[in-house]
């Protein structure tokens, strides 16, 4: 009963990353279904992220995405 114990942590750590990628992968597909054409872009093998400094206008705003997602 203890090693069934032990490998509860493991069994719940693959159910939430399971679950992380199947939500991820619905919100994408949400994004595509609603128009969203940035999509293809990240997507693209040559696309490059944003530096962090150009982002600091939408930081409060992603921050607030992250806390309602996690």
């Amino acid at each position: 009963m203890v090693q069934e114990f032990a490998a509860l942590g493991n069994i719940l750590t693959n159910i939430s990353d399971n679950s992380a990628i199947v939500s991820c992968e619905n919100a994408f597909a949400l994004l595509e279904h609603e128009g969203c054409q940035d999509m293809g872009k990240i997507i693209d093998p040559g696309y490059q992220l944003s530096n962090p400094s150009e982002l600091e206008a939408c930081a409060a705003r992603v921050q607030s995405v992250k806390k309602s997602f996690l």
